[in-house]
Order: structure tokens, then sequence, then C-alpha cells
């Protein structure tokens, strides 16, 4: 089901920016072959749209009115599964190329090249080559003819095989919602981008730090997403964009509370392994005898699942890349993994595995 869910999504996106429907399919085996590609068709522009972090069934337990209106206006898939795991980078990445995690090669939020002993994370991932795997959708629009554009949907500014987004704002939290979008409709009024992505932190930072299911800062929180909402679209029909445009509104993951953590420290030696947290899952690099670390953490606690690289579950389509850990761990939801209460710089609350999804679909 979870398959099918995000192939519709795909398609949607595909559908919407008239890209050849098999690049929704890409092949692995040889990504870096590019044919002829049709140019655009001249069809409405997509403007997709991205609030980080947003629970499917917080439009059930909130007052969102701009969001309840578009509920009853436009399609509604009522939650998504998001590619494991569930975090910003991986799944984001997910919706641009259509793929699993272990297929675009952006596996976590941080991530760790033991071949290199690089690091990537969220404020430092401009290296060459952590995002050549799989060719984005904005990507393909452009070497279709089409013009992206983006304002700091994560990876903007990358360099993807050479190219660059051609209308991007590089990501920057302290600007404005407002200038985020009146950047995405210049691209499509100025430069005539036929494919635009828009992101935003929120709900996401709030939830991580006071909990998904505290009404009071949350009603406050994400009746400001709600406003940003309204904005968005108050601001297309002020530039008579409104009947001429596909707009998708959705998010990359959903949002648990995290009750108790996992202290690894107190199960092995700090000094036998390399630790990537991505809570609530981590990474483990044994800097010796892979065995007796596994073993180690299999004792850990019961409320931690441990699995080699080669074991991990297929339904999660998270082994079959370079950059995925030798160990894996996952907590149980309601529980956090750190190395110890010193370090615990840990979220209060992690991601889960539900989102949301709208879609404005304009008819031809």
């Amino acid at each position: 089901m979870a398959l099918r869910i995000k192939g519709i999504f795909i398609l949607l996106l595909f559908q919407c920016v008239e890209i050849f429907c098999w690049k929704a399919v890409p092949s692995v085996s040889n990504p870096t072959t590019h044919g002829k590609r049709k140019p655009p068709t001249g069809r409405h522009p997509l403007l997709l749209v991205s609030f980080d972090g947003f629970r499917w069934d917080y439009l059930d337990h909130f007052h969102l009115p701009t969001f309840a209106k578009l509920q009853q206006q436009w399609a509604h898939v009522e939650k998504l599964q998001p590619a494991f795991i569930s975090k910003t980078f991986p799944n984001h990445n997910s919706i641009m190329t259509g793929l699993y995690v272990e297929s675009h090669g952006i596996v976590a939020n941080s991530m760790y090249d033991d071949e290199h002993n690089t690091y990537f994370t969220p404020g430092r991932h401009n290296g060459t080559g952590w995002w050549d795997d799989a060719e984005p959708l904005w990507l393909s629009n452009q070497l279709s003819g089409g013009v992206s554009g983006s304002a700091m949907w994560p990876g903007t500014g990358v360099h993807v095989r050479g190219a660059e987004i051609a209308c991007g704002m590089r990501y920057n939290r302290s600007v404005p919602f407002e200038d985020r979008v009146r950047h995405c409709v210049a691209c499509i009024t100025d430069k005539k981008a036929n494919f635009v992505t828009l992101y935003w932190e929120e709900p996401d930072r709030s939830g991580h730090h006071y909990g998904p299911r505290n009404s009071t800062v949350m009603q406050k929180v994400l009746s400001k997403v709600d406003d940003h909402l309204a904005f968005l679209l108050s601001y297309l029909s002020d530039k008579e964009l409104l009947g001429h445009i596909n707009v998708i509104v959705t998010s990359d993951h959903g949002m648990a509370d995290v009750e108790q953590v996992i202290q690894l420290d107190s199960c092995l030696d700090p000094q036998m392994y390399i630790f990537v947290n991505n809570n609530p899952i981590a990474g483990v690099w044994p800097r010796h005898d892979l065995q007796k670390v596994f073993n180690l953490l299999t004792e850990c606690s019961k409320y931690l699942k441990v699995y080699k690289k080669a074991e991990i579950p297929s339904e999660y389509h998270y082994k079959d890349h370079r950059l995925i850990p030798p160990i894996l761990l996952v907590a149980e939801q309601g529980w956090g993994i750190v190395r110890n209460a010193t370090l615990n710089k840990s979220p209060r609350f992690s991601s889960l595995r539900r989102k949301l999804l709208l879609v404005l679909r304009t008819r031809p």
C-alpha cells in the first residue's frame, strides 16, 4: 500500500509538470543516462509546497480554517507514509526523485562516509557527490527544456551532476515565508518557470521542541502555518495565477512523542564505535569487531531493534547503499537513542511515518 500511495504522489508531480511518466520510475542501474527529452508542452506550472513535519491528523485536532477549506475544495489524501527513514532530507529527496532512500543516496539528515571519513549534516551538505546518485525532478525538467525554481527546498543550491536549479533561493532560516512565496512567484512570472518548490520549517521545528500534543503551543504554531497558506493563496490570486497554476501542499513526515531514551554508552565502550544519530534511528560503525558490538547492542534494551546492514527488513528499502551503516538501530515509538545523558542533544520528539497531502489541479 505504501508503494502504491507513493506512486500516486509521484505521478501527480510528473503529470502536472509534463515530464515523461517513465521518469517516475527511473532506472537505478544506469541513473546518468540522458536520452533526448520531449520539451514541456506549455501547460500550467506546478508549485509544490512542503510544510515540514505536518502530522496528518493535525487537521482533525486543531482549528485550521484555510486547510479545512482546501480539504473541501481540493483533492485530499488523508495520510501518506513517507520513505524510511522519516527525516527531512531523505524524504524531500524521495519526493523529488520518486525513489526510495537507498536508491537516491540521501539516506539520513546526518550521514557518515566511512570511505572518505566525511560527514553530511543539514548545515553542511554541499560537498561533491552526495546528491549525484539520482536525477531530481527539477533537473529532469531543465533537461527537457523547462525552467525550475525553488525557495529553500532541501538541496537547493547544490550542484547535481554538474547542474544547478535555474531560479533558486538557498536555505536561510531567517527569510520570512512571505519572501519565499514572492521568490517562487517571480520564478514563474519573470523566469517562466514551469516547476517550483517551496519549503517552510514549521510545524517541524516547534513539534520537535514542544511535542505534537502540546495543544496550547501547537495551536499557535499551526495557526501561523494556516496564515502562511492563506497568504500564499491570496498572493497567487493577486498575481492572477489561481486558475492558471497547479498547487500541491504536502509534508515530509509527521511527529511523535519521545518519552524515554536509550543510552548506548551504558551498553558498550564509547571507544568501540562511531555513532550518527537520526533519532529515533541511529547508525553505528564499529571501530573493531562488528560482531561483538552487534551482540552488545542487542542486549542494550528491549525497546531497541538492532540490524546488521544485510539483515535490515526488505520493506524498509534501506540496505542497498554504501552510506547505510553496518549496524542500524531503530527505537520503538516513544523512545529515543543517545550516546549518553551528557551528550543528549536529541530532540524530545521524533519523526513519525504519516504526513498530509492536498492537491489543487487546475483544469486544462
